[in-house]
């Protein structure tokens, strides 16, 4: 919740990474001076081969990436 006498300056982007082995959603909305975070993340193969690792090690780099953004308030 926005705590009163604050407003929001920045939300983190929304992000979606879809491929053969991941599938990731990643969005923050403020609606009614409420915060909402929707995220989700399914591996689409039980096993992940060799040739998809670097691959992989990236869409885990951008999920990092995503979850370290900051919400920024600032005084009204």
């Amino acid at each position: 919740m926005t705590p009163e006498g604050y407003r929001i300056e920045h939300l983190p982007e929304i992000q979606t990474i879809e491929n053969d082995v991941i599938s990731f959603n990643y969005e923050i909305t403020c609606m009614d001076n409420r915060i909402i975070v929707d995220a989700g993340c399914s591996f689409k193969q039980f096993y992940i081969l060799a040739e998809a690792y670097e691959q992989l090690k990236g869409d885990f780099n951008t999920m990092i990436k995503c979850f370290s953004d900051m919400i920024v308030s600032a005084k009204e």
